[in-house]
């Protein structure tokens, strides 16, 4: 492992866990994008393992779940009635 992952997240760099005193929000409020990465870079295994132990769930339910749902749909043909309202009202807009 790497001398970064190693750190303790509790306590400012600088200072140890164990100091006594009260708890303040730290002094410097940025974040270490490059110890971030490295942090993420060391649980890639887990980051990986976890994506697709879900992804895999996920599969295996939506392809195993019992259909909840149902359509039906039934399309006819206009009527002429229908027709003759419809270019009635299009004449109009073609001008």
């Amino acid at each position: 492992m790497s001398e970064i992952s190693q750190k303790t997240l509790n306590a400012p760099s600088g200072h140890t866990a164990n100091q006594a005193g009260p708890r303040h929000a730290y002094d410097n409020d940025e974040i270490d994008l490059f110890e971030l990465l490295l942090r993420l870079w060391d649980k890639k295994g887990m980051i990986l393992l976890v994506t697709l132990v879900t992804t895999l769930i996920a599969g295996i339910y939506a392809f195993t779940a019992k259909e909840q749902w149902t359509v039906k749909s039934l399309c006819l043909p206009p009527r002429m009635a229908q027709m003759d309202d419809y270019l009635t009202l299009r004449r109009p807009l073609l001008g």
